[in-house]
């Protein structure tokens, strides 16, 4: 398409929409025309800096995402919580990716490689330098970025070094949160059996691990982390348990969960587990509370 048969549209946020529409369909005369119109379009992201046109570019064409960086655009350019586009693809464990950026120069950090379980390069970057597993890396220590994407080599290589198996990441979570939000289930494992706190802390909202697993419905952590002494009478803010929890789920989460809960416990509204089943109206689950007395 050349220049002239493109209107440049007046306002930025047309114009941004014309540029995004150009670049899914790979139209690089377009691409072009506009950043010569206004090339502070080509590293502008939405309104928390995020969904640039290369983030963009490079989730649709690897190719067409050089072509824009020949053009200006910035492979290190950061969203505003600091991200940036390699920390994105290695959160996403999208080694196509990585290898795209770091053959642009972008540098490939002990998080990115502990996340892409890129053993080879993590010891190398341990034996460099041994305190690089306490580094800080967006707000995560190497070892949570290893639980979140199940990478079992670079968890188990990350303990041997002396990481901190529940090491807090800003937010107060430690690693064995991640391991069971993502459902990593081997990387779990290995953090319970290296001595994590079953109990440790698993939602906003004062839950345990154990409420995080019933809540997202994950059968298998949920035994995991009963088999390892996770307690299912701990109690949120509001005052629920996992059996509290399991009943909001489903009957099967009950059941797995009725080994040895308090089914006396209540919440802060007063509600036990089985007036919780009364009001949900579940006949199944009423019956299987029952059978508990």
């Amino acid at each position: 398409m050349s220049q002239r048969e493109v209107t440049i549209p007046k306002s930025k946020r047309e114009r941004r929409e014309l540029l995004l529409a150009a670049i899914a369909n790979l139209d690089i005369e377009t691409v072009k025309v506009l950043i010569e119109a206004d090339p502070v379009l080509l590293n502008s992201g939405n309104s928390h800096g995020n969904d640039r046109p290369l983030e963009i570019a490079m989730s649709v064409n690897l190719d067409f995402a050089g072509k824009l960086i020949e053009l200006g655009a910035n492979p290190r350019a950061t969203n505003d919580g600091g991200w940036s586009l390699m920390d994105g693809a290695a959160a996403d464990g999208d080694k196509e990716r990585v290898s795209f950026l770091r053959s642009r120069g972008v540098s490939y950090e002990i998080h990115h490689a502990a996340g892409l379980d890129d053993l080879e390069t993590l010891k190398e970057m341990i034996d460099s330098d041994s305190s690089s597993i306490t580094a800080l890396k967006k707000s995560r220590y190497p070892l949570h970025w290893a639980a979140k994407a199940d990478a079992l080599n670079a968890a188990t290589l990350l303990l041997q070094a002396g990481a901190s198996v529940d090491v807090k990441d800003k937010e107060g979570f430690c690693p064995l949160q991640f391991a069971v939000q993502n459902n990593s289930g081997a990387v779990a494992e290995l953090l319970l059996r290296s001595g994590a706190n079953p109990n440790a802390a698993g939602t906003y909202s004062g839950g345990t691990l154990l409420h995080r697993a019933i809540m997202d419905g994950s059968e298998d952590m949920v035994r995991l982390l009963l088999r390892h002494g996770a307690s299912p009478n701990c109690q949120a803010y509001d005052g629920k348990t996992a059996l509290h929890q399991a009943v909001l789920k489903n009957a099967r989460m009950v059941t797995i969960v009725c080994a040895n809960p308090d089914k006396n416990a209540r919440t802060r509204s007063g509600d036990t587990a089985l007036d919780l089943a009364r009001k949900k109206g579940n006949k199944k689950i009423i019956t299987l509370l029952e059978r508990m007395d």
